[in-house]
């Protein structure tokens, strides 16, 4: 297994419809919605996310194939320069259990923590995937609040964890 920083836009869209497809109540948007998006959407998004100074995204690739991934971003706002999100987190469901979750996020963590200006990572989970709280507090992420009814998928609403890790 490699973590790496630069896929194809054709992968990262790959395992993005499919971690809206097998996980849908994981994830903010739908997979209705992310399959109209057009292909420039995807080039451009990836393109800018590998560019941009406020975002970095690492996949893990098993075997020549892409299999899992994590982000973070932050702004440059003096008041908030210092908080990053974590996003995206997702692993295939035949490559769990083998620590690439574990991998991904311990690898965010070291890419996050070399920039002196974060001081705080957040980020916010489903209250239904209790595998993916215990792997954050696995890493020091901390339960800070709960947003009730945050994500609606039709026909239920899910509630959010808000969790954070200080640097």
């Amino acid at each position: 297994m490699e973590i790496i920083l630069n896929p194809t836009w054709q992968e990262y869209k790959q395992l993005r419809l499919k971690a809206l497809e097998t996980d849908p109540k994981a994830f903010g948007s739908s997979l209705e919605e992310e399959r109209l998006s057009p292909d420039e959407k995807w080039q451009k998004y990836l393109n800018l996310s590998i560019q941009k100074q406020g975002e970095v995204m690492l996949f893990a690739r098993v075997d020549g194939a892409l299999v899992g991934m994590v982000g973070a971003y932050w702004d440059d706002k003096k008041k908030s320069r210092h908080v990053a999100t974590m996003f995206g987190t997702y692993v295939e469901k035949s490559y769990r259990g083998r620590k690439i979750g574990s991998m991904l996020i311990e690898n965010l963590l070291n890419e996050l923590k070399n920039l002196p200006q974060l001081k705080k990572i957040k980020l916010a989970v489903v209250s239904s995937e209790p595998a993916a709280i215990r792997l954050y507090e696995k890493f020091g992420f901390e339960r800070v609040g709960i947003e009730k009814k945050e994500l609606f998928d039709d026909p239920e609403y899910s509630d959010t964890i808000l969790m954070e890790k200080l640097l």
